[in-house]
């Protein structure tokens, strides 16, 4: 096996020289014979991107397909749905045993073990029924797999919403940071050539804040509440700061927020509406 800055493909085996974590790494031959799912990655990266996830719950599944890995979650009032997708090429090893597996995962145990984790920190995770061997540095460890059949594994429904605007992360993170103090929900909607965001209370008083758009649309709005929104982006900006946000939207329809992050991460985030006569 050689290690020249190429991708080096076996059926469903890629090892990718992304960095000094790879090479030589006893962990990946130990790994192999016993796992059947097998994940050599960042682990700032892996970190951060259950961090999204653990903004609305505490457990997840995780779906391995040949190509991809994808992570789906309603929170328990089922305000939003959250969907993490981690192609292949974004990590340094993956290998599938089949076709399709899925083990269910403590969140709250990932985040204790990877709190520390530097930057350029190598993570090799093993997955069976029943396990996942976590290899980290010079430390190893194994936490129990949940059953994942038992997780609520919602399906993203297909909406046709008809307004459209994108803005970088770090932008849509400040909007809800200033909105956040002066109320609990915000209205967000476009209008002719303008985004707008708007919170409101009478204790306090209002926020507005434009942004141009680079389309044209008749009036439409919706109002949502800030604590999922604000919890989302500020786990966003950690994973990347320099990412842009798409995001669909309609008169009293959820919000359908798409984010591309580095190495080809996608994140999906359907928040659904507060409906009322006040706004």
């Amino acid at each position: 096996m050689q290690y020249l800055n190429q991708t080096i493909e076996d059926n469903d085996i890629i090892i990718v020289d992304n960095g000094p974590g790879i090479q030589n790494n006893p962990i990946i031959e130990e790994t192999l014979p016993e796992f059947s799912f097998t994940l050599g990655i960042n682990a700032k990266l892996f970190k951060n991107v259950l961090n999204v996830m653990h903004t609305i719950v505490d457990d997840a599944a995780i779906k391995v397909y040949p190509d991809r890995i994808i992570i789906t979650a309603v929170d328990p009032a089922h305000v939003c749905i959250t969907e993490i997708e981690i192609p292949k090429r974004a990590s340094d090893y993956f290998k599938n045993t089949g076709e399709f597996s899925q083990y269910g995962i403590d969140l709250d145990s990932f985040k204790h073990v990877l709190k520390s984790v530097k930057k350029d920190t190598f993570l090799m995770l093993g997955f069976t029924e029943e396990k996942i061997k976590i290899s980290l540095d010079n430390m190893t460890m194994e936490i129990k797999t949940l059953d994942a059949s038992n997780m609520s594994q919602p399906k993203i429904p297909n909406l046709n919403l008809p307004g459209h605007f994108t803005l970088p992360v770090m932008d849509i993170y400040e909007v809800t940071r200033q909105c956040s103090l002066v109320s609990d929900h915000i209205t967000i909607g476009v209008i002719g050539e303008t985004i707008f965001f708007n919170a409101k209370s009478e204790e306090i008083g209002n926020t507005n804040i434009k942004y141009d758009n680079d389309q044209t649309y008749s009036p439409m709005k919706s109002k949502f509440p800030l604590d999922y929104l604000l919890n989302h982006y500020k786990s966003l900006k950690t994973l990347d700061k320099n990412s842009k946000s798409s995001c669909d939207i309609g008169t009293d329809y959820p919000i359908r927020i798409n984010t591309d992050l580095e190495n080809g991460v996608n994140v999906l985030y359907l928040l659904a509406p507060r409906i009322d006569n006040d706004y």
